[in-house]
Order: C-alpha cells, then structure tokens, then sequence
C-alpha cells in the first residue's frame, strides 16, 4: 500500500525515513530517556546501525503509536 499526498506523489520514502532518538522522541511527545528506555526494553521498534546506533523508521513510530492508544481505549 503506497500513502498518497493531496498531489498524488507517493510517500513510501518518506515513511522508511530513519530518525535518532532525538527525533523519534519530539515526534511521539516522549522525553528522550523515556525512548532510550523502551528501546532498551525492546518495547520500541528500532533499527541497528553499526556497533552502537540505533534509528527509527517513521512507519515503524506510526504503527508502535496507533497500536499503542488502541490498548488505551
């Protein structure tokens, strides 16, 4: 399935995007230690990058965030 935007580019790029934490933290309105935490936890999906970096993919933040407030309602 390929997003569409109102011009009808597709955005699939978009949503593989990787992101720090840094990024991942003001995009969920999460403290960053709050995301280093779930992360660590193996709550938060996340991506490997060398030895020690970790990324996220935007799908990946949207389908963690839409997953999560339905087990809210």
């Amino acid at each position: 399935m390929a997003l569409r935007a109102t011009a009808g580019e597709v955005k699939v790029r978009e949503l593989f995007q990787l992101m720090t934490a840094e990024e991942a933290a003001e995009f969920l309105a999460l403290e960053l230690g709050t995301v280093r935490n779930l992360t660590y936890r193996r709550e938060l999906p996340s991506v490997k990058i060398g030895a020690r970096g970790v990324r996220y993919r935007l799908i990946d933040l949207i389908a963690w965030s839409e997953q999560r407030n339905r087990l809210a309602i």
